[in-house]
């Protein structure tokens, strides 16, 4: 289902995206908001080239650490083929690699390939250092591997974010493949995708500018690097480097509309595939990396600490700000945000270039941010704008489908209290236990054993019995639904909440599935809904959306 953002909304991302040239952060930004049926709004601002040209959706800039993603596609295809073991040490692939025994002696697990493409190594973070290592050659990397390099904790112990880690996942990549990364990641993934003006090497746009000599109004094709050692001083041109062995930790060039095919490429692994089909009936090359490996590059495999040495914090030892949870899956980051649910996203920091991309797991909206100044902030661009935009289209957690027999055992339950709200009609409002009883022993079928000895029926019987007289009132039969309740949440397959309406207040009913191939009831709550309270506030933005 396509998002459209109302007026106010598309007025103030367009602001913040702007801000990032107006506060003299960048000379230039392309930004733009989307969702799995494309580009909702799309800007371009600022000075692309230093010749007065604005950046559009098909202007390149270097996308920096945003490229760990194509590494990680690269590895996981590998992986898919049976031609790479995610669990194997290292020194399988690469025998000179000096492992954590050197530092730690035995007592320490091998870095494994999981490891790196996870930021668990344990391998010291190494920026901006790693930034400026791009074109050397593979035997430069060799040796660098050979000489050793140094851990700040056990590996698998932790998160550390390691460029270095993912130059060694590229060199694997050439290895196992026998193409550099930088050939692989382009013949199987960019150009099956449609990422035709993506690639790894900027002696490509300038070969073939889109346009030779463009208007001042025109945009430019190729967004140079800028830097400036101080907020006064003028912005000075950052020479690009050529692809080389650190190419998988930063290298790639693209624009906006390739990115939005890429990151909807991402994202669909989580949609339905009749929502949004991956056509290998059609060719199969459209279908590059499974769904499966996909989703495993957006699952959380390294938790990252609220203390951080790497990312936006450029090396600096920093408290995050937020409360919110983050971990890194495999080359990309994932925040748990209490309220949106799971944001998928990766900043880039790289000289001459900041850069971000994330979207909401769940419904594929997203944001992109290239900027074209030393660093940018993109990142808390990218964060501010995939906010607004989830408030103002109303997308909040996350999509749920409850199992069959959740759904069916919700209507039964449902039935149980519709026959008790007519006999307390028929009973001038009052119950006894006994009626209670019988009606939920009409469907003992689906309980788990559990339930007789966690709360007796008797016991069970007595509280709602004393709800519906003290507190609720009598359900009303007629309108407690016979389909899914319209305010239905559900936090797992196994697990719904739902509210019958009653005379007085509504009453709400939760279940929960134990796990067996046949699940029955192992949870049967009934709670009184309350006026909304101070303390209830923040959990009522808190849903999950249904579909059954």
């Amino acid at each position: 289902m396509a998002h459209n953002l109302n007026g106010q909304a598309r007025q103030e991302i367009i602001r913040i995206g702007r801000a990032i040239v107006d506060e003299g952060k960048a000379p230039s930004v392309a930004f733009a908001v989307f969702d799995r049926d494309g580009i909702i709004l799309a800007d371009g601002y600022g000075d692309g080239d230093g010749k007065g040209h604005r950046p559009g959706m098909h202007t390149a800039f270097r996308i920096a650490s945003m490229s760990k993603s194509f590494t990680a596609a690269s590895v996981l295809s590998l992986v898919a083929e049976h031609q790479l073991d995610i669990n194997a040490p290292i020194t399988r692939y690469i025998p000179e690699f000096t492992d954590a025994t050197q530092q730690f002696g035995d007592d320490t697990m091998p870095v494994t390939v999981a490891m790196l493409l996870s930021m668990s190594s344990g391998l010291a973070t190494d920026d901006p250092w790693a930034d400026r290592q791009e074109s050397i050659t593979r035997e430069q990397l060799s040796t660098v591997i050979k000489q050793g390099l140094r851990y700040v904790f056990r590996p698998g112990e932790g998160f550390e974010y390691s460029n270095a880690g993912f130059a060694i996942l590229g060199e694997i990549v050439h290895r196992v493949s026998g193409e550099p990364v930088a050939q692989y990641a382009r013949d199987r993934f960019m150009i099956p995708l449609g990422m035709n003006s993506s690639g790894y090497d900027y002696r490509a746009w300038e070969a073939h500018p889109s346009t030779s000599q463009p208007a001042p109004d025109e945009v430019c094709s190729l967004a140079i690097g800028f830097s400036r050692t101080t907020p006064n001083q003028s912005w000075q041109v950052e020479r690009f480097t050529e692809p080389g062995a650190f190419s998988s930790i930063g290298g790639v060039l693209s624009n906006v509309a390739d990115l939005v095919l890429w990151c909807n490429w991402l994202s669909a692994a989580f949609a339905e595939p009749s929502e949004s089909p991956d056509r290998s009936d059609i060719n199969p090359h459209l279908n590059p990396l499974p769904r499966r490996y996909r989703r495993l590059m957006q699952t959380a495999h390294t938790a990252v600490p609220p203390i951080i040495r790497s990312g936006s914090s450029r090396g600096r030892l920093c408290t995050r700000e937020t409360s919110e949870l983050h971990s890194y899956g495999y080359g990309l980051a994932i925040e748990h945000e209490p309220s949106y649910g799971d944001i998928v996203y990766h900043p880039g920091g790289y000289p001459g270039y900041g850069s971000y991309m994330g979207w909401h797991k769940d419904s594929g909206l997203g944001v992109i941010v290239l900027a074209n100044g030393r660093y940018a902030p993109a990142s808390t661009i990218g964060d501010r704008i995939i906010r607004l935009a989830l408030a103002d289209t109303k997308e909040y957690g996350k999509t749920v489908r409850p199992w069959i027999a959740t759904i069916n055992a919700m209507r039964m339950v449902n039935d149980v209290l519709r026959e008790i709200g007519t006999k307390m009609h028929d009973n001038n409002d009052s119950v006894d236990d006994r009626t209670v009883i019988n009606a939920f022993q009409s469907i003992e079928s689906i309980y788990s054993m559990n339930i007789e000895l966690d709360i007796p029926l008797l016991d069970r019987a007595n509280r709602l019995v004393d709800i519906f007289r003290y507190d609720t009132g009598a359900p009303i039969p007629e309108a407690i639904p016979q389909r899914m309740p319209a305010d239905a949440t559900a936090s797992t397959e196994a697990r719904l909440s739902w509210t019958i309406p009653c005379q007085r207040m509504p009453l709400r009913c939760t279940i929960a599935m134990n796990p067996l191939g046949c699940p029955k009831i192992e949870t049967l709550e009934f709670t009184p809904c309350w006026p909304i309270g101070l303390d209830d506030l923040r959990e009522t933005t808190i849903k999950i959306r249904t579909l059954g």
